[in-house]
């Protein structure tokens, strides 16, 4: 931990490098806290500190001016900054040494996009690092100071969201003294969760080529960049431009989905000015989203390094039915396209938010696929930095604005710890949030009227569903009410297994209330439906044990006569596939994901789109999927409970799917399933 260490600023430069030389004595030991604001890469006598990519994690570093976001966003919230330790005995000799620091602009000064707002924290760049060396003769404290000289490196431009240009000819001149600051209100801690890394390298298909100009297809939409090695003149330049898509003709690139209208658009690109010599050329602390890329200019090779939060796959599924094989896959890919900073962003291009909305409805699924407990560790703890003193809960985590809704975003503060206890199991961790859970309970029944839950923060959203192929209809309040029933009995759960009595009682009470609402101004007793089952409405009612035969068969018939377009929004779809296999109704849970992802692999696309029926909007959301959870504790059998225990069921499968073999890890136990229909031989699941 720093004991002596000042924060130091660059003011000057798009992407500056600090200099810092030192002479040390005899040691027998040493080890470096380090962090910047916004993204750090550290060298020690010319060698790298490590591989990770996009460091520090992203967080609400300190206090900004939050009135800038276009829902502005006036709570008083907490802050924090992850620093890391190397132990680097073996990078320093006695004598001289040299540390030097680039800093990237990553989230800390994001001006030029503002996604939802400006969310930029200030203007200078800044570093923080301290040596504790052990000597013979005591220990060593080293640590910045105000010493250090800064100059400019050849990166003249880096945005997370538009690219970068680097310059191979330019010289460093340290030729800058840093100025010493203070960031007040904020609270240092270690790293512990993953880094972002280079996980796979692709080699690209040459798709057509004309002229100077490439375009080269990876098979499928990554999160990550394109390396480039040329031998460009001096000034010249090779430019790099991604997309998801190609245009009609196939001729060019189609940008649309990732967030460009036109040339002048948000661009996903990168700029290499040669130096007549060869050099291999990728961006620093920039990654994009694309299957397809251009490249213009004079170039020998390219390769697309594939770059996300470094997490273990813990699931595979395979059967005879390819909507579902590439439900599992495209659900994979398109939750660690999403994965930086350990943050489960919505989209990885466009927007690259942590929208708690999209987080909170995939978290299950996710941990179904991957070990996540580092990575939503720390993302709980930016959700819970976010909440307001009234409890509130914001629609992204770390804090970047945006729009929600009450249950379905805010919802994130009861589902992240209660699937995460679930999975792993940290009941200090439950308890440690559980403070944070009421507070956010005790928040929606302050937006309550006549029993429903009507508002949320003043300027901003009220969604109730959201995604819908058509126009929203189904009410918000009605989706907040029931919805927030259905995370009550999540939380209610969690009070009891805390030893938090009376607090249980009350949620119960809680839940009859809110449930008899809605049952007042919604329900029509004579069809059984609720707001006239408009947008799978009936869902939310059948998911709290409200509604009765003929409002499940409503439910049903909807599917059995849609033809094409399935008009549901995300939160209903999630709800839909686990009643249908919770009800035995396995068929027409397979038609339901069918009808929704049918466009999406007629296109041949390999990531889950963010409006099913709409290639031209993002091609890389993960907010639709999850129902993935209910291939493994439903159509699997594979059921987690709170307790930790692990239920094996039989297998409910489709008449259309004859095999299924999968395997998950739950609670360190791998749980495998090899089944095959009307085989003798069989084994329904084991454990190993």
């Amino acid at each position: 931990m720093f004991q002596k260490a000042k924060w130091i600023a660059c003011e000057k430069y798009e992407t500056p490098i600090i200099q810092r030389c030192f002479t040390l004595p005899d040691f027998t030991e040493a080890d470096l806290d380090i962090t910047g604001l916004g993204y750090f890469e550290a060298y020690l006598n010319g060698r790298r500190l490590t591989e990770d990519l996009f460091l520090p994690a992203q967080t609400d570093y300190h206090r900004r001016d939050t009135s800038r976001l276009n829902y502005p966003i006036l709570d008083r919230t907490h802050y924090r900054i992850h620093y890391l330790t190397f132990p680097v005995t073996r990078l320093l000799h006695p004598g001289e040494n040299t540390l030097e620091i680039i800093l990237g602009n990553g989230w800390y000064r994001q001006t030029r996009r503002t996604c939802e707002g400006e969310a930029s924290y200030g203007d200078s760049l800044k570093a923080l690092y301290e040596f504790h060396v052990q000597t013979p003769a005591g220990d060593v404290c080293i640590g910045s100071d105000g010493s250090e000289l800064y100059g400019e490196t050849g990166i003249l431009e880096s945005n997370l969201y538009y690219g970068e240009k680097i310059d191979a000819g330019h010289l460093v001149r340290y030729n800058q003294r840093v100025k010493v600051t203070d960031i007040p209100n904020t609270v240092l801690i270690p790293q512990t969760c993953p880094g972002d890394r280079i996980v796979s390298t692709l080699r690209p298909k040459l798709v057509r080529r004309e002229g100077d100009t490439c375009i080269y297809d990876n098979g499928v939409n990554v999160a990550g960049f394109v390396e480039v090695t040329a031998h460009c003149p001096a000034g010249g330049t090779v430019t790099v431009t991604y997309s998801e898509n190609l245009n009609d003709d196939r001729c060019d690139l189609d940008y649309r989905s990732t967030g460009c209208g036109g040339p002048d658009g948000q661009m996903q690109r990168d700029v290499f000015i040669g130096d007549g010599r060869e050099n291999t050329f990728s961006p620093k602390f920039v990654y994009h989203c694309f299957r397809y890329f251009k490249i213009t200019g004079d170039f020998q090779s390219a390769v697309t390094r594939v770059v996300h939060t470094d997490v273990p796959v813990l699931s595979s599924f395979t059967c005879d039915n390819p909507t579902l094989n590439w439900l599992h896959k495209a659900f994979q890919r398109t939750l660690l396209n999403n994965l930086h900073g350990c943050i489960p962003s919505d989209c990885p291009h466009r927007e690259r938010l942590g929208y708690t909305g999209d987080g909170q409805l995939t978290a299950e699924a996710a941990m179904y696929c991957f070990d996540l407990s580092g990575a939503y560790r720390k993302w709980i703890l930016d959700i819970f930095d976010g909440q307001g003193e009234n409890g509130h809960i914001q629609h992204t985590a770390p804090l970047q604005g945006g729009g929600g809704g009450p249950a379905g975003w805010g919802g994130a503060a009861i589902t992240l710890p209660f699937e995460y206890y679930r999975f792993y199991g940290d009941k200090a961790f439950l308890q440690a949030h559980y403070p944070h859970m009421l507070r956010w309970i005790s928040y929606m029944r302050s937006r309550t009227e006549q029993g429903l839950i009507v508002r949320e923060e003043e300027g901003g959203w009220c969604l109730g569903d959201w995604g819908t192929p058509s126009s929203i209809e189904i009410p918000p309040a009605y989706v907040n009410t029931l919805y927030f029933v259905y995370l009550l009995e999540k939380m209610r759960q969690i009070a009891v297994l805390l030893g938090h009595t009376e607090d249980a009682e009350a949620l119960e009470r809680d839940m009859a209330a809110y449930k008899q609402a809605a049952l007042d101004r919604y329900h029509d007793p004579a069809s059984g439906d609720f707001c006239g089952n408009v947008q799978f409405a009936n869902v939310f009612a059948l998911a709290v044990g409200l509604g009765d035969e003929r409002t499940f068969a409503h439910v049903c018939q909807a599917i059995d006569v849609c033809e094409d377009v399935l008009d549901i929004g995300m939160i209903a779809m999630d709800l839909l596939i686990a009643l249908l296999f919770q009800s035995d109704e396995p068929d027409r849970a397979l038609r339901a994901i069918e009808l929704l992802l049918g466009p999406m692999i007629a296109n041949d696309s390999t990531t889950v789109w963010e409006y099913p029926y709409r290639v031209d909007r993002s091609n890389c959301h993960h907010m639709f999927c999850g129902m993935i959870r209910s291939l493994f504790s439903e159509m699997l059998g594979v059921r987690l409970h709170l307790d930790g225990r692990v239920e094996r069921r039989s297998p409910k499968l489709p008449a259309a799917v004859r095999m299924v073999r999968a395997k998950t890890v739950l609670r360190g136990e791998e749980i495998r399933v090899d089944y095959e229909k009307d085989s003798p031989c069989y084994s329904d699941m084991t454990a190993v």
